[in-house]
């Protein structure tokens, strides 16, 4: 299965809160919260937009 584009880190943000395949990739357990904004903000900014979305 291939994933459309992301268009916004509130998008991402609502992907890995629902898609369980996502969120074993980043790491982040069942009972867990998935990242705020402003963390994949920060993690864009410091890999680069590019390599983000190649992820």
């Amino acid at each position: 299965m291939r994933m459309k584009g992301i268009r916004s880190l509130r998008e991402l943000a609502r992907i890995l809160n629902v898609d369980q395949r996502i969120r074993r990739l980043c790491l982040v357990k069942r009972d867990e919260n998935g990242y705020p904004r402003s963390v994949l903000s920060r993690f864009t900014h410091l890999v680069g937009a590019e390599a983000f979305r190649l992820i």
